[in-house]
């Protein structure tokens, strides 16, 4: 028998259960990841014993308890400063909005508990002598690298369409292929998702474009993700007749996702966005070759409504704008990095060189001079920062006070005479040193020039 690792706190929760005559097992995508090989994040448990019989069982030990959902078999136990669900055996009434049961009724059974799981790889369950149940063959699925649907796909899919997009995340974060009769019931099924909090499809659509094998699964239900973002469909074989491309529009989008590194959250959704105004702004002139002139402003258009009808939050919206803003912005001199620095930040440059790595990779091989420019840029940004040099009003060598102390009258023009102070510094035209700054606006502004 293979010897899990399971921390102390969870064996603790496991065995204070089991000692008390309940059975408890780890299960969920815990009990996934072990048999992954990964360290889970958290750990979720499910019991024979009812949820107040649970409640019984941590209080009697002295352990902190929280009510979550009780009618819906599940309290949170706090051991050692972890939180652990623990969920009773289950059988789900019917599921009249595609998303939630509309009745659970409580069991002993753990079959029938595992027949209401969603995929057979999160059917596995493991107790505390790591003893395994695994009714539905989900580890020998794991190890073929297969996502099945435990029992009918249709009926899975029916009760919780957002299942739909729990198993495109999978297959993309995993990288492991969707068995054919789950396949099949997806793109039978996948307009109910029509019907589920964009919320929720946010959360699993972000996780999915950051997995190793997005673009594949993308590509392969491309119909699917184009219910929600239909400008997909249009991408797909949309030739930009431009030697600059040997890809059509969808390919080379997939090919910048492909290559974020580090794939965080608003890179990996510019990437996938910051070309989908095109199709907008297309036109060929008379010798063939196609423009697309303002595809940026038309492409932070669309991603605008497509990231408010699934509900991301403005700062999230902010930063992606600007990387698809910018991404076909290259400034070169030092002087023009440090303009961008101060309404930016270092932070944000470097992200966006990043997309902008992964745009001109995608590019024809041929045509991707353009890597020069951000080669360039890096090390200006580099030089900049081991040079101390200011881009920020917050470090000018003056302050406010000091404005005031050179003679300009308290005021709004005190701010006026910074910012223009700071324009100055930042072309390179003033140096950032006090004794000079003062000079400067007794000589400009009539101040009295110390």
């Amino acid at each position: 028998m293979q010897i899990i690792d399971i921390p102390d706190y969870v064996k603790r929760a496991l065995n204070l259960l089991e000692s008390s005559g309940y059975e408890a097992y780890i299960v969920g995508g815990a009990a996934r990841d072990i048999i992954l090989g990964d360290v889970p994040s958290d750990y979720d448990i499910a019991s024979s014993a009812t949820p107040d019989e649970c409640l019984g069982v941590f209080e009697k030990a002295k352990i902190k308890t929280v009510d979550t959902s009780k009618k819906h078999g599940t309290i949170v136990v706090i051991i050692e400063g972890h939180q652990i669900e623990i969920t009773t055996y289950r059988v789900d009434g019917d599921y009249a909005d595609n998303r939630h049961p509309d009745n659970v009724t409580f069991t002993r059974s753990i079959e029938e508990d595992v027949a209401r799981r969603d995929f057979t790889m999160n059917a596995i369950y493991i107790n505390s002598n790591s003893e395994l149940v695994d009714l539905f063959g989900g580890i020998k699925d794991i190890e073929a690298g297969i996502i099945r649907t435990c029992g009918e796909p249709d009926r899975r899919f029916e009760e919780d369409a957002l299942r739909i997009m729990r198993a495109l995340r999978f297959a993309a974060v995993l990288g492991f292929e969707i068995e054919e009769k789950t396949r099949a019931s997806i793109f039978k099924n996948y307009k109910l998702l029509s019907g589920i909090s964009k919320e929720r499809i946010a959360t699993e659509f972000i996780k999915l474009l950051k997995g190793k094998n997005a673009s594949g699964v993308i590509r392969e239900y491309l119909e699917v993700f184009g219910l929600f973002l239909p400008v997909l469909l249009k991408m797909k074989g949309f030739d930009q007749k431009t030697k600059y491309h040997d890809k059509d529009m969808l390919e080379h989008t997939l090919a910048v996702l492909d290559g974020i590194d580090p794939k965080t959250d608003e890179l990996c959704m510019a990437a996938l966005l910051h070309d989908v105004g095109k199709t907008e702004v297309f036109c060929v002139d008379k010798n063939g070759v196609g423009h697309m002139k303002n595809h940026n402003k038309y492409s932070m258009i669309i991603a605008e409504k497509f990231l408010s009808d699934l509900k991301f939050s403005n700062s999230f919206k902010k930063k992606v704008d600007n990387l698809i803003r910018l991404h076909d912005v290259f400034p070169q001199s030092e002087v023009q990095i440090r303009k961008f620095l101060a309404h930016s930040s270092v932070e944000f440059m470097r992200e966006l060189s990043v997309l902008q790595r992964a745009d001109i990779n995608g590019h024809a091989p041929n045509h991707r001079e353009r890597m020069a420019y951000v080669d360039l840029r890096e090390k200006i940004i580099d030089k900049i920062i081991v040079e101390e040099q200011c881009i920020n009003m917050r470090e000018l060598a003056i302050s406010g006070q000091d404005v005031i102390d050179a003679g300009i009258p308290e005021g709004p023009r005190v701010g006026e005479i910074m910012r223009h102070v700071f324009s100055k510094v930042l072309e390179g035209t003033l140096a950032n040193e006090k004794e000079e700054i003062i000079r400067y606006i007794g000589d400009r502004f009539n101040g009295k020039g110390k």
